[in-house]
């Protein structure tokens, strides 16, 4: 089916990203690398990482220093693999940590770490133009060909992915028919007819953002915090929350191979860092 075929698809694109050679290296002073899906920049750059900060300097009497990196989670992906030195990662989906994991780069299951590696939560949204000129009130909507929908790409974009399964589980659950062979058929109907919708796809979740905020679109899907963070920034557009969409569950992991023995407890003092109150 088209939404498996999808989810399934990831192309190895390359980036121009610049980084040290070598693995597990030693860096000098307290440094933590980490790479983030397009979504999580605000969170972590303008509140996690400066909370991180002061609460280690008031316990631990060390400043520490952050290298961050944000972009698709298929990108991140890909240049974990090729050698990039992310330490700690957070990824819009368990696929790639899955297949990370498969390659030896991860050995700390981040399946024990609490709500199993899923520090923050989000929903799959619409975002439309002010007073929804198309009337969006449901991921169905979308299926109308007067409608333009930007939709980042699902073979790089975890957001993409989530947005697929929003799609497919709503037309799903609020089918005709059984849920045991008479609803299939029809959600993955209606899932093509959204995509065929779409025109440009946009490589990750904020690239899309960007796009629609220069004009292109109608409706755009995207994560209910990325809405949230365009609109304080004063833009006039509206979240259709649909009565059917699917929770987002995030995963961090630490990227073992780029982790020194020196440097393995501050990791995970971050990570456990991401549950806390302080």
């Amino acid at each position: 089916m088209l939404w498996v075929v999808v989810l399934a698809a990831l192309i190895a694109i390359s980036v121009t990203t610049f980084w040290e050679p070598g693995r597990g290296s030693r860096r000098s002073g307290r440094t933590i690398t980490v790479y983030g899906y397009s979504a999580m920049e605000e969170p972590l750059k303008d509140e996690v990482i400066p909370a991180f900060q002061e609460w280690y300097r008031r316990t631990h009497g060390e400043e520490v220093e952050f290298i961050t990196s944000f972009s698709s989670s298929g990108h991140l992906f890909n240049q974990i693999r090729a050698g990039a030195p992310a330490q700690v990662a957070i990824f819009a989906t368990e696929i790639e940590p899955t297949k990370l994991m498969e390659d030896g780069l991860i050995t700390t299951d981040w399946r024990a770490f609490p709500d199993k590696g899923t520090f923050a939560l989000t929903v799959a949204v619409i975002l439309t133009r002010d007073g929804n000129p198309e009337n969006i009130q449901s991921f169905e909507d979308l299926a109308n060909k007067s409608v333009d929908v930007l939709l980042p790409d699902p073979t790089t974009s975890g957001g993409a992915q989530w947005a697929i399964l929003a799609l497919y589980g709503s037309a799903f659950l609020n089918g005709a028919g059984s849920p045991s062979n008479g609803r299939r058929e029809p959600a993955a109907k209606l899932l093509k007819r959204v995509v065929d919708n779409a025109g440009s796809l946009p490589e990750s979740a904020r690239k899309a953002l960007t796009q629609f905020g220069l004009g292109y679109g109608d409706v755009l899907l995207t994560y209910e915090n990325e809405a949230l963070v365009d609109i304080s920034k004063g833009r006039d557009y509206e979240i259709v929350v649909p009565q059917s969409t699917i929770a987002i569950e995030p995963k961090v992991v630490i990227i073992d191979a780029n982790v020194g023995e020196e440097d393995a407890e501050l990791m995970q003092t971050f990570v456990d860092f991401l549950w806390s109150t302080n």
